[in-house]
């Protein structure tokens, strides 16, 4: 009963912080130029989980999300790659929907994945944008 009890107290907010996880996006910014509104621009980048603990191996990705505020953001493919590290490439593409300079606004990537025998986990990390959207 008691070990019924320590998995209840290790949540998904607090595993990641025991396990040192952290989500790391290969790129530090994404610069679309400048781009008509409502056009749809494809973007691929690579996301990766650096572990500071226990070696991790996360055998699959259980959600993905990418969320943003002033564009609509459509997750296409996301593919386990052997690079070292778990890292998946994500090809997505990204749709403005308003008209302006993107400064301030950024992609929020968030991915939950399994612990056996634990609750799930939950990594969220960001990338800028940056460009303008044209009329």
């Amino acid at each position: 009963m008691a070990v019924a009890f320590v998995a209840m107290a290790f949540t998904a907010q607090n595993a990641s912080a025991q396990l040192g996880l952290q989500l790391t996006p290969s790129v530090s910014t994404i610069n679309l130029g400048t781009v008509p509104v409502n056009s749809e621009i494809p973007l691929e980048f690579n996301v990766g989980i650096i572990s500071t603990g226990d070696i991790f191996e996360a055998p699959y990705v259980v959600s993905m999300q990418i969320d943003s505020k002033q564009n609509t953001v459509e997750v296409r493919n996301v593919v386990l790659e052997r690079l070292g590290i778990p890292t998946w490439k994500v090809d997505a593409a990204i749709k403005p929907t308003e008209v302006g300079n993107l400064s301030g606004e950024a992609l929020e990537i968030t991915m939950e994945l399994p612990i056996p025998l634990l609750p799930n986990i939950i990594l969220t990390t960001e990338i800028p944008l940056t460009g303008t959207v044209v009329p």
